[in-house]
């Protein structure tokens, strides 16, 4: 696949998430016309977002230099994963959000490997250097769960 082809699949990607299509018939329809691999398609899913909903991330991102003393959550398999990929030499990329993402894909299935104890280290040194006064940290929800703390908040 060329990077043109993939440009020309984010355009489409974008065009159907911002019409609010379905996401999975989405990203079939755009991964099977460009005729993109497992790891371009999850790029998409991963990278690509509705313009209001970009937006609406991107206005909760904080300069670091702001969490000094401050609460710091943090969404601990997230960072775990894209760390890991990473140091395995993985495709990051800057997701609409203004993210950093991978294109792992463990979805649930994540499962610790040669490197995650460097990768532990390296999120625990990041932590002290950032000098949170306090780091809540989330190990992902099941969806009605998550629901239902959102609707109580």
């Amino acid at each position: 696949m060329s990077n043109m082809n993939f440009r020309s699949a984010v355009i489409d990607y974008r065009l159907l998430k911002n019409k609010l299509y379905p996401v999975k018939a989405s990203l079939k329809l755009v991964g099977d016309r460009y005729r993109l691999s497992s790891v371009a398609r999850n790029c998409l899913l991963r990278g690509v977002a509705a313009k209001d909903a970009a937006r609406a991330r991107k206005a909760k991102l904080t300069d670091v230099r702001a969490v000094r003393g401050k609460s710091l959550g943090i969404d601990w398999f997230n960072i775990l994963i894209t760390l890991e990929s990473y140091l395995k030499g993985g495709v990051l990329f800057l997701a609409d959000d203004g993210l950093l993402r991978d294109s792992a894909a463990v979805h649930g299935s994540y499962r610790p490997g040669a490197s995650t104890d460097r990768t532990i280290g390296l999120i625990c040194d990041s932590l002290v250097r950032l000098a949170p006064g306090r780091v809540d940290v989330y190990f992902g929800l099941p969806e009605k769960i998550k629901t239902l703390y959102t609707a109580m908040k």
